[in-house]
Protein backbone atom coordinates (compact mmCIF):
# COMPACT_ATOMS: atom_id res chain seq x y z
CA UNK A 1 0.00 0.00 0.00
CA UNK A 2 1.23 3.50 -0.69
CA UNK A 3 -0.37 6.67 0.65
CA UNK A 4 0.11 10.39 0.18
CA UNK A 5 -0.81 12.02 3.48
CA UNK A 6 -0.57 15.44 5.08
CA UNK A 7 2.68 15.83 7.04
CA UNK A 8 0.70 15.86 10.26
CA UNK A 9 0.09 12.13 9.91
CA UNK A 10 3.73 11.66 10.94
CA UNK A 11 3.98 14.23 13.69
CA UNK A 12 0.67 15.55 15.03
CA UNK A 13 -0.74 14.17 18.25
CA UNK A 14 -4.17 14.00 16.60
CA UNK A 15 -2.78 11.37 14.21
CA UNK A 16 -1.34 9.14 16.93
CA UNK A 17 -4.14 6.58 16.64
CA UNK A 18 -3.64 6.33 12.87
CA UNK A 19 0.13 5.87 13.29
CA UNK A 20 -0.39 3.23 15.95
CA UNK A 21 -2.85 1.38 13.73
CA UNK A 22 -0.53 1.48 10.71
CA UNK A 23 2.60 0.51 12.66
CA UNK A 24 0.94 -2.27 14.66
CA UNK A 25 -1.01 -3.91 11.82
CA UNK A 26 1.34 -3.57 8.84
CA UNK A 27 5.03 -3.45 8.02
CA UNK A 28 5.66 0.20 7.13
CA UNK A 29 8.60 0.20 4.72
CA UNK A 30 9.27 3.85 4.03
CA UNK A 31 8.33 7.38 5.08
CA UNK A 32 9.42 10.28 2.87
CA UNK A 33 8.36 13.83 3.67
CA UNK A 34 8.27 16.59 1.08
CA UNK A 35 8.02 20.34 1.20
CA UNK A 36 5.95 21.67 -1.71
CA UNK A 37 8.34 24.58 -2.41
CA UNK A 38 8.84 23.33 -5.99
CA UNK A 39 5.08 22.95 -6.55
CA UNK A 40 5.14 19.15 -6.72
CA UNK A 41 1.38 19.32 -6.22
CA UNK A 42 -0.81 22.20 -7.44
CA UNK A 43 -1.50 23.43 -3.91
CA UNK A 44 0.05 26.14 -1.74
CA UNK A 45 3.84 25.90 -1.67
CA UNK A 46 4.01 25.92 2.12
CA UNK A 47 2.15 22.61 2.43
CA UNK A 48 4.18 19.60 3.53
CA UNK A 49 3.15 16.04 2.83
CA UNK A 50 4.24 12.50 3.54
CA UNK A 51 4.62 9.45 1.32
CA UNK A 52 4.14 6.21 3.23
CA UNK A 53 4.55 2.71 1.86
CA UNK A 54 3.72 -0.47 3.72
CA UNK A 55 2.91 -4.11 3.15
CA UNK A 56 0.84 -6.74 4.87
CA UNK A 57 2.88 -8.27 7.60
CA UNK A 58 3.86 -8.11 11.23
CA UNK A 59 4.07 -4.92 13.23
CA UNK A 60 6.62 -2.35 12.09
CA UNK A 61 9.93 -2.59 13.92
CA UNK A 62 12.17 -0.72 11.45
CA UNK A 63 11.57 1.58 8.48
CA UNK A 64 13.41 3.82 6.05
CA UNK A 65 12.87 7.56 6.49
CA UNK A 66 13.81 10.71 4.59
CA UNK A 67 12.53 14.08 5.71
CA UNK A 68 12.50 17.58 4.23
CA UNK A 69 12.86 16.55 0.60
CA UNK A 70 11.93 19.05 -2.11
CA UNK A 71 12.71 17.16 -5.31
CA UNK A 72 10.64 14.11 -6.33
CA UNK A 73 13.71 12.70 -8.11
CA UNK A 74 14.85 11.51 -4.68
CA UNK A 75 12.21 8.78 -4.96
CA UNK A 76 14.41 7.00 -7.49
CA UNK A 77 17.18 6.82 -4.88
CA UNK A 78 14.74 5.62 -2.23
CA UNK A 79 13.48 2.89 -4.58
CA UNK A 80 17.06 1.74 -5.23
CA UNK A 81 17.72 1.47 -1.49
CA UNK A 82 14.54 -0.54 -1.01
CA UNK A 83 15.56 -2.92 -3.81
CA UNK A 84 18.92 -3.53 -2.08
CA UNK A 85 17.06 -4.36 1.13
CA UNK A 86 18.68 -1.66 3.31
CA UNK A 87 16.92 -1.19 6.64
CA UNK A 88 17.76 1.68 8.99
CA UNK A 89 17.42 0.77 12.64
Amino acid sequence: MALVLPWGAAADSGSAALRQLLFSRSAVDTLVSFDNRRAIFPIHRSVRFLLLSSRAGPATTTMRCRFGETDPAVLDAVAAVIERGFVAR
